[in-house]
C-alpha cells in the first residue's frame, strides 16, 4: 500500500473510519463517549497503523473527552456542520471532516480542516465546486471499492477517478483510501476481506463505514498479522 504519512521513519497504512452510534438510554452523547473509550479499551499502540476516527458534530465533544493520545489517532467529523461552530469543534481536536456528493464544502475548507471526499463514480466530482480546491496535503478522495471485493473492478474504480482528479485539480494530489461499508461480526470469516486489502496497490489507506471500535481492531489485529503495514 501507499502512505498517507511517514511515522518514525517507515510508511504507515492509514485506518480510517466513522463510527456507528448505538442506541443509549442516556443519549447519542453519551453513545458517543463509550465509542470512544472501546477505542482505548481494544485498540493496540503497538500497531503500525495511524487511525483517522470521525463521528457526527453534535457528539464530537463528548468522543473528544477521552484520551487517545497513546494511538496514533486524529479526530474528524463524520459529516459536516451546518452551525456556526466549527472553530470551537477543531479547538476540541477535529482535523479531519467527510464530504458527501452534492455537500457545500467551500467555507471549511478555509479552516485548513482536512477532507474526505466519498466518491463512487466519475460523474459525482459534477456535484461539488472543485475549482475553489486549495494546494493541500490533507486531501483524500475515498473511493468506494467494489461490492463483491474484486480488486481488478475497484483498482480500475480508483485509476478512473484518480485520472478524472487529475485533470479537474491539476495542483492538488490527493491521497487515496478505499471505502468499504463492509462491517463483520467477531465469529464471521475476516480472510475475504484481508485478502482484498492486501491486493490492492498504490493506496493510501481504508476507510470503513458506520463501524465500531471492536470490529476496527479486529481488522486491525488480521492486517498486522497478514504482515499488511
Amino acid at each position: 500500500m501507499g502512505s498517507l504519512s511517514q511515522n518514525h521513519g517507515a510508511y504507515t497504512v492509514i485506518v480510517a473510519f466513522s463510527i456507528e452510534l448505538f442506541n443509549s438510554p442516556d443519549g447519542p452523547a453519551f453513545s458517543a463517549w463509550k465509542n470512544g473509550y472501546a477505542i482505548e479499551m481494544t485498540f493496540d499502540n503497538e500497531w503500525p497503523f495511524k487511525f483517522v476516527s470521525l463521528v457526527p458534530p453534535s457528539v464530537f465533544k463528548a468522543f473528544a473527552q477521552n484520551d487517545l493520545n497513546e494511538f496514533d489517532i486524529e479526530l474528524g467529523l463524520s459529516h459536516l456542520t451546518v452551525r456556526n461552530d466549527m472553530e470551537e469543534l477543531i479547538s476540541l481536536g477535529a482535523r479531519w471532516a467527510s464530504v458527501f456528493p452534492n455537500e457545500e464544502w467551500t467555507a471549511i475548507q478555509k479552516t485548513g480542516i482536512g477532507l474526505i471526499f466519498h466518491i463512487s463514480e466519475e460523474r459525482e466530482f459534477d456535484s461539488w465546486d472543485l475549482s475553489t480546491v486549495v494546494e493541500s496535503d490533507t486531501i483524500v478522495l475515498a473511493v468506494q471499492g467494489d461490492a463483491s471485493m474484486d480488486q481488478t473492478a475497484t483498482i480500475e474504480r480508483i485509476n478512473s477517478i484518480r485520472s478524472a482528479w487529475r485533470k479537474l485539480v491539476p495542483q492538488v494530489e490527493p491521497q487515496v483510501f478505499v471505502s468499504t461499508g463492509i462491517v463483520l461480526d467477531r465469529e464471521q470469516d475476516f480472510s475475504p476481506l484481508i485478502n482484498f486489502v492486501s491486493g490492492l496497490p498504490e493506496i493510501d489507506g481504508l476507510f470503513f463505514a458506520n463501524a465500531y471500535p471492536g470490529f476496527i481492531a479486529d481488522v486491525c489485529s488480521k492486517l498486522h498479522e497478514a504482515g499488511i503495514e
